[in-house]
């Protein structure tokens, strides 16, 4: 436990002779906390940075070499970087998800700073084909220099870099740096190693963009020849099409428009998003005439593009005049996008075509929500799933996800209030009354008149990246950005309910609402399996599968004394005998119980101060009989025990401990706040029986409340996790509640002391108090109280 010396800390005993002691302490606690500590001073001597870096070859703890890769990053250069170096060669940490990024936090720190003793980490072939510095430091290490403008360090990389496999690395950090900008002449330190690079072998696209972005000409060329190919691949046109978007000019547009027409699906799409910056007149033309072939994503795209202008929208929209497209074809957000420019020819379009396509107002939105009701109310159960389903992957998918399925830029609905038609209906019909900080939207206005609204997903020196509704990424160079600011609306539009007719709504909710995923397609028609028939039940199979699990329980109770024999092999002669015996039992039941974390070791409870009483010293309450003070007792790694502990003035019995029913409060239970009759506050008359009395908090099952910004409950109270283990981690609350228990147990039993524990449990603490008393043979009595139903037969086993 690392207790102790964070007490020689507070009091000044700890220096830096006792943390290199440490080092070899046995506890990764300990080894941890003593690296911390010194390490915060910000500077170490040469005997501890020795034994830093011995240690950083050999420690077996990832706590700890996390740790000193924190430390590193507050020390010189000159004690960090013999440690950071000996880290990096750890190839066991090369797939961590933190360590490597730690290193390189480390390093960074130091980048500018430290440069020559930076630079110098990759001086040696080895140094650079170490896993972590492989996968982590090179391409990173290039980018930061290149975004510094430090062209000096990045040549010396690419001249240093041990084969060509690290120079790609480096370029791919290169191309990083620049992405969304170019710089009008190649930096001279940079025009030799660039220069030999695209000598060395035909160039690949992504040296040609690095070449292009730091202002080569001639690579400018190339790459608008090799897009020109017949025989042009499509790993090469993905790379470079993107780039010709953010810093082309206007002689690229023939070959970007050309691929419109002839291109393979994910050429037309970086071709679409490398169109957006421009505003040739030759680019909305082309798009509304490849708009019928499009589908999809690439058809978002399309849209997306045409709608962020003005004038181009103005096209679209006469080009649905023209009978060239369907009003259909145009979805209510984009409609909605075009409705916000001032231009009157456009707006008369708009109206003519679609009727009034802006925000609705809330009288409309509140008849839209009564519609809802009154279809859903008159159709109960009208609604088919499957065709819910297929409404559901056309207009929400791109942004949600249910049941695993969709994506990730809007909120996962899986876990969401569905079963409240109002909240689900008005989240749908006003997406913008509640957005969530991770979820709001950024408005960009450019230079040249466009208008891109998205999630931030990315940040560089030169470029922002927005995703938009459509899932489709745009990379925006900060030198076109006019204006950016924080968007008001959802990403999700408005309207959506508006093309649906009464069917569809039914199916869409039926969907959205029902209890589990949609079952998949039949299979084919197999042969029975002997013994087993189809499934043709009716009605409410959850339900029907609860009974029968119900039953089949009762039936397993009813026939346990019969089967006992088999499993129990109790030796009853002696005490020790009869532990013995019973201990694979206790075992099991341990693991069923999810209690298979190890408790901490030589734990102290704490009695904390609560603000509110810092006057009245460490006692919330006093009576004749006893004291009542809060305590806090270390559990697991990082689980504390918290409760009140009752203190008898005259102490004659033994330690207990108290699980208080799932609503009831230890202040309760202890008679210091109404809610619990006094025939019933079981904590308070052991304590005036002399007892010494723990009270631990358990989960209330009457707390509903949700920390959602819009204010709701849950539609389930947290008594429900108390009987849903999480099987994926082999734990259960249930299990966590009674290793509070244990934990105190810990602390106050000792062998040589004869006073007795005993457990007692109310209601659902009762079940926690007959598992804990099942478990653990240090405990003596078990008292349970309004648990068990008579059907139940659980004191008989």
């Amino acid at each position: 436990s690392a207790e102790p010396l964070w007490a020689l800390y507070v009091g000044g005993g700890f220096d830096e002779t006792l943390a290199k002691d440490l080092l070899a302490h046995p506890n990764e606690d300990v080894r941890m906390w003593a690296i911390r500590l010194q390490g915060d001073t910000k500077k170490i001597g040469s005997a501890f940075r020795d034994a830093l870096v011995a240690l950083a070859k050999t420690e077996p703890s990832p706590y700890v070499r996390a740790q000193m890769a924190c430390t590193a990053k507050r020390l010189p250069a000159a004690d960090a970087f013999p440690i950071v170096r000996e880290l990096l060669q750890r190839a066991d940490d090369a797939n961590d998800l933190q360590i490597p990024l730690l290193l390189w936090w480390a390093i960074e720190d130091k980048a500018l700073s430290d440069r020559d003793l930076v630079l110098g980490l990759l001086d040696t072939p080895e140094s650079w084909k170490a896993p972590i510095t492989r996968k982590t430091i090179v391409e990173r290490m290039a980018r930061r220099y290149a975004v510094e403008g430090d062209y000096a360090a990045c040549a010396k990389l690419i001249a240093d870099a041990p084969g060509k496999d690290f120079q790609d690395l480096l370029v791919v950090g290169l191309d990083k740096a620049f992405e969304g900008r170019r710089l009008e002449t190649m930096p001279a330190p940079l025009a030799a190693p660039v220069a030999a690079l695209l000598k060395a072998e035909p160039a690949g696209a992504t040296l040609l963009s690095v070449a292009i972005r730091l202002g080569s000409a001639d690579a400018y060329a190339d790459a608008l020849r090799i897009l020109g190919r017949k025989n042009l691949k499509e790993s090469d046109a993905t790379t470079l099409i993107p780039l010709l978007g953010q810093i082309g000019s206007a002689d690229c547009l023939p070959v970007l428009l050309s691929f419109l027409q002839s291109g393979s699906t994910a050429v037309k799409g970086a071709a679409l998003a490398a169109l957006q910056p421009f505003q040739d007149p030759a680019v909305a033309p082309a798009v509304i005439k490849a708009l019928p072939g499009l589908g999809g994503a690439h058809r978002a795209r399309a849209l997306s593009l045409l709608t962020a202008r003005a004038p181009s929208s103005l096209l679209l929209v006469q080009a649905v005049a023209a009978g060239a497209l369907k009003p259909s074809d145009i979805p209510v957000a984009e409609l909605q996008r075009m409705a916000a420019f001032e231009n009157a020819e456009l707006h008369a379009l708009l109206l003519k075509h679609w009727g009034k396509v802006g925000a609705p107002t809330p009288g409309e939105k509140l008849a839209q929500l009564h519609s809802i009701r009154n279809i859903m109310g008159k159709n109960p159960g009208g609604g088919d799933r499957a065709r819910g389903k297929a409404i559901f992957t056309k207009s929400c998918a791109v942004c949600h996800t249910l049941w695993g399925e969709g994506n990730k830029i809007g909120p996962d609905i899986t876990t969401a209030d569905r079963k409240n038609l109002d909240v689900l209906a008005m989240n749908i019909i006003e997406p913008s009354a509640v957005i969530r900080m991770e979820y709001g939207a950024t408005q960009v206005l450019t230079t040249d008149g466009q208008v891109l609204v998205g999630l931030v997903v990315e940040q560089s020196e030169g470029a922002l990246t927005l995703l938009d509704a459509n899932n489709n990424k745009t990379v925006v160079p900060k030198s076109r950005i006019q204006i950016s600011k924080a968007s008001a609306l959802s990403l999700m539009p408005e309207k959506l309910m508006d093309p649906l007719t009464d069917q569809e709504i039914l199916d869409f909710f039926a969907y959205l609402q029902g209890d589990t995923p949609l079952a998949a397609a039949p299979a084919p028609k197999a042969d029975v399996l002997p013994g087993t028939a189809p499934l043709d039940k009716q009605g409410d199979l959850s339900a029907e599968m609860v009974a029968g699990i119900d039953r089949f329980l009762l039936r397993e109770i009813e026939g346990s004394v019969e089967k006992r024999a088999a499993f129990w092999k109790r030796d009853t002669s002696t005490k020790d005998a009869y532990e013995k015996s019973v201990a694979p039992n206790r075992e099991r039941l341990k693991r069923i119980l999810g209690i298979v974390d190890e408790r901490a070791k030589d734990a102290v409870p704490e009695f904390p101060i609560p603000a509110n009483q810092a006057g009245f010293g460490f006692a919330l309450a006093t009576s004749d009989a006893f004291q009542v003070r809060s305590l806090r007792w270390p559990v697991l790694r990082g689980i504390e025990g918290e409760g009140l502990l009752l203190i008898p003035k005259e102490a004659s019995g033994p330690f207990t401990i108290v699980f208080p029913d799932a609503d009831q409060t230890p202040e309760m239970m202890a008679g210091i706040t109404p809610g619990i009759p006094e025939e019933q506050q079981i904590a308070r008359r052991l304590a005036e029986a002399g007892c010494f009395v723990l009270v631990p908090t358990v989960i209330d099952r009457a707390d509903t409340w949700s920390a959602s910004q819009i204010g709701r409950t849950t539609n389930q109270p947290h008594r429900e996790f108390v009987y849903r283990p999480a099987f994926g981690m082999g734990r259960t609350i249930i299990g966590y509640e009674i290793q509070k228990a244990l934990a105190f147990i810990d602390f106050v039993h000792r062998p040589e002391r004869t006073t007795p524990i005993g457990v007692f449990g109310i209601g659902e603490g009762g079940l926690l108090a007959l598992y804990a008393g099942a478990v653990d043979p240090r405990i003596d009595v078990t008292w349970v109280g309004g648990y068990f139903e008579s059907r139940q037969k659980a004191w008989e086993e």
